[in-house]
């Protein structure tokens, strides 16, 4: 083994020792599970944002997509191919698909993203609605 990678192992083995010291020994598990929660917790909280904006970018793709697609068949029906049918299905489908909030589990929440509720909690929007404040 090299000399470095010894003095390495030492170096670590000593700000192992200052930090269990600092932290004091009967706490140091206790400190280095709270510091993994809190690592464990900012990552999905990053995940949970990330799908987010996703989502986001997914849906005004398809979008853009259907727009370009609706031209194209305008377009061709120019030249004299029939696409009525497909643009009448697509239509529908994509209109199906953006007037209905499939993607929503809850009133204002995607995805399980600001919505932590409890499993054997319900939700009704009808009372929910109907209570004040």
């Amino acid at each position: 083994m090299d000399r470095r990678t010894i003095g390495l192992v030492w170096v670590g083995g000593i700000v192992l020792m200052v930090a269990i010291y600092v932290i004091g020994p009967q706490d140091f598990i206790a400190a280095c599970e709270h510091l993994v929660a809190d690592a464990m917790a900012w990552l999905g909280t990053l995940i949970d944002t990330l799908t987010l904006r996703a989502f986001e970018v997914v849906r005004a793709a398809a979008i853009a997509m259907y727009v370009v697609f609706v031209v194209l068949a305008v377009l061709a029906m120019g030249r004299g191919l029939h696409v009525g049918g497909m643009l009448f299905v697509v239509s529908v489908v994509f209109l199906l698909l953006v007037r209905t909030d499939w993607y929503e589990m809850a009133r204002g929440c995607r995805f399980g993203s600001g919505c932590r509720r409890d499993a054997d909690e319900t939700i009704d929007p009808w009372t929910e609605a109907a209570q004040p404040g």
